[in-house]
């Protein structure tokens, strides 16, 4: 089968553990995969034992990462040039520019597809002149590859503002059920609620809502952030009694939420939440913010909720709170809508992305 060479500098997070799936699936199928990456202050240290040992990695070096990419995508067309069928994967915003205006500098725009992960111009951290850039860009570079790869069918819509509909294509995240299975455990109805949010504590995850939200249930529930990341933001979630775990391992954090018994993500933007669909996978009923991603998962009133604003949390919570009866029922059809995100449909939907037909959305 033809080689697959995948190019990141966001080594880190939702990004690389969807990397990881794709990467260790690609070689169970006999493919050649080779990993181009750069590292960031986040990047675990043991990286290479997240990958099948069959995946090649090679860590790529510059004065700055987008340099960096830049030889990555240099190195990328050197190893593909003799093979017409291979397939360069640019990960992520600053991977997808550099592996993008190189294609289209030295002409493989035709083996080159992209997965924005969450495109940068829907940053709202971001000042409004660098979003517009953001969105230009990706309007322009289209050109350099075969196919845009999307993470959710809202995302996608976005994208129909950039490209053209036979250049799309959906391949949603995935989540293992039995790694959920095996950490289910009975809850003590006479403990307080447990709510737990999962992630790094940055802008786009909104802690300052979560905060917010803990504050208005100070003595009705226990509130829990599984994950770290910005100093001040961390200190304003212990203040308003958030508990906050630090950075844990995936199964610790799997462990963390087969102890809760709602699951909340405000974030600002999204493209499809790991977090979100692991959440699901536990049976948990969520409260999620209505943005890209998160309005693919959630079915309001179905599985959990989706909220706009602060009161519209509140009111949820309040409502999962004073019913055990509506979060096992939530709770079910979370689990039952996780199931359809296995790691085998998310392969088989990035064989397809791969291909050259022309209409795969």
């Amino acid at each position: 089968m033809s080689a697959v060479v995948h190019i990141t500098d966001a080594t880190a997070a939702g990004v690389l553990h969807v990397l990881v799936g794709y990467a260790n699936g690609q070689v169970e199928r006999g493919q050649q995969v080779t990993v181009l990456y750069v590292t960031r202050d986040d990047t675990p240290n043991d990286l290479s034992s997240y990958f099948d040992s069959r995946v090649c990695l090679r860590e790529m070096h510059g004065r700055t990462r987008l340099m960096a990419l830049w030889r990555a995508a240099k190195t990328a067309r050197a190893a593909i040039e003799d093979d017409p069928d291979a397939v360069v994967h640019a990960h992520s915003t600053r991977a997808g520019i550099a592996v993008r205006a190189r294609a289209m500098i030295t002409g493989f725009s035709g083996q080159v597809v992209y997965s924005p992960h969450g495109f940068g111009f829907l940053r709202e951290d971001l000042p409004k002149p660098v979003r517009m850039l953001l969105r230009m860009a990706e309007r322009f570079l289209v050109r350099g590859c075969r196919r845009l790869i999307l993470v959710s069918p809202s995302e996608s819509r976005v994208a129909l503002g950039l490209a053209a509909v036979e250049k799309l294509a959906v391949v949603p995240n995935s989540v293992r059920i039995k790694s959920a299975d095996a950490a289910r455990v009975p809850r003590d109805p006479d403990r307080p609620l447990r709510v737990v949010t999962t992630g790094r504590i940055t802008a786009q995850k909104a802690p300052e809502r979560f905060a917010s939200l803990a504050l208005s249930e100070p003595s009705r529930a226990e509130f829990v952030w599984v994950g770290d990341g910005d100093s001040a933001a961390r200190e304003a979630l212990q203040e308003a009694g958030v508990i906050v775990t630090g950075w844990v391992d995936g199964s610790e954090v799997i462990e963390q939420l087969a102890q809760a018994d709602v699951f909340v993500l405000l974030s600002r933007w999204e493209g499809m939440p790991l977090a979100l669909l692991e959440a699901q996978a536990m049976a948990l009923p969520s409260i999620a913010s209505d943005v890209i991603g998160n309005v693919d998962l959630i079915a309001d009133g179905s599985n959990g909720f989706l909220v706009s604003d602060g009161a519209g949390a509140r009111a949820a919570l309040q409502a999962l709170a004073a019913s055990p009866a509506e979060r096992l029922r939530m709770g079910q059809n979370a689990r039952a809508n996780a199931s359809s995100y296995s790691p085998s449909a998310t392969l088989r939907a990035l064989v397809r992305a791969y291909s050259r037909e022309e209409n795969v959305l």
